[in-house]
């Protein structure tokens, strides 16, 4: 009975090691690894203003806008990167008069928060 059960135990070990390497760079459950394949968050202060909503394409949300001098950007139409749940809360279809606020997202511009007006 303890050879059988030995035998399981090397069996379960041999098996263990059969998994991807942790030099491979596939090891998901590392931070490193999560890290390279998440793109950073919106970072920076948040600013606000308002506009219509042009077009909605997954997880980018492109609005006609008023400008928000204290960020630097301009009126006119932007494209933001934003989240299920920002678009969950709000009038996300075109047309639709919007209040937002926004983050900096690396080159460009992320929406944290979008409510209709």
């Amino acid at each position: 009975m303890k050879k059988i059960a030995s035998v399981v135990v090397l069996a379960a070990l041999v098996l263990a090691g059969c998994g991807p390497s942790a030099g491979d760079g596939k090891d998901l459950k590392s931070a490193k690894a999560r890290a390279l394949i998440i793109p950073p968050g919106p970072t920076g202060p948040i600013y606000a203003s308002t506009g219509t909503v042009s077009a909605v394409d997954g997880s980018w949300v492109t609005l006609d806008h008023d400008g928000a001098t204290d960020s630097g950007l301009a009126a006119g139409r932007t494209k933001f990167r934003t989240w299920a749940d920002v678009i969950a809360q709000s009038p996300g279809e075109p047309g639709a008069r919007v209040s937002f606020k926004f983050q900096k997202l690396g080159d460009g511009w992320a929406l944290v928060e979008m409510t209709g007006r």
